[in-house]
């Protein structure tokens, strides 16, 4: 700590001078602190030190007013008009209004002259009778056409018979003017009611608990 000993004893380890006074002779005391020294120059810049982690993001201040609104734009130009789309089903035919009422009779106007009478035509050829005309919209006789197994329920689209076979798991297609078979289609379990919302052939398959969707232009 500064201060100059001379060892007195033999041996003389592990004594320190402040601890084992006994064991020294001070040669030279230690003296107090000088005044200090005039500064030094001043170094170089040292390197920069690498950057610390970011701080906390600071509290979000209030929002500003809102500024005037902008003037409007232009009107762009008109897009081309797109493809028409296809023709929908024709609806079933609806029922006969109501007969209007009868007009006010008008007064009669006075009886024109009688005209020279022509000479007599041939006879026409004769019409159909009433049992041709039901015979040709099928109300004279029944007919009868096979479906699958246990027909359920039936719609009409506008065109077609639709049935629905809760035997056979299957729809079949008939056309309304013909009978002709159009078609048998693979529906749900135990198919049963059907219905026709203009577009589509909804059946209920009450043995799968699920509903059929078939396009009606199938």
């Amino acid at each position: 700590n500064g201060s100059t000993y001379d060892s007195i004893a033999f041996p003389n380890q592990g004594h320190e001078p402040d601890t084992s006074p006994s064991y020294w002779a001070l040669v030279a005391q230690a003296g107090g602190m000088g005044a200090p020294g005039q500064p030094g120059p001043t170094g170089p810049v040292g390197a920069t030190g690498a950057t610390g982690p970011s701080g906390p993001t600071g509290l979000t201040g209030p929002t500003g007013a809102t500024g005037p609104s902008g003037a409007t734009g232009l009107t762009g130009p008109t897009g081309a008009t797109g493809p028409s789309g296809p023709t929908g089903l024709t609806g079933p035919t609806g029922t006969e209004g109501l007969t209007g009422p009868i007009g006010p009779v008008g007064a009669t106007g006075p009886q024109g002259l009688q005209g020279i009478q022509g000479p007599t035509g041939p006879q026409g050829p004769g019409g159909q009778g009433l049992a041709e005309i039901r015979a040709a919209l099928l109300q004279w006789y029944s007919a009868t056409y096979p479906v699958g197994s246990a027909p359920a329920g039936v719609a009409f689209d506008g065109t077609n018979i639709w049935v629905t076979n809760n035997g056979s798991g299957s729809v079949t297609k008939l056309l309304a003017s013909t009978g002709a078979v159009g078609g048998t289609y693979t529906v749900g379990s135990d198919p049963d009611g059907v219905a026709f919302d203009g577009t589509n052939i909804w059946v209920a398959n009450v043995g799968s608990n699920t509903v059929t969707k078939i396009g009606a232009t199938r």
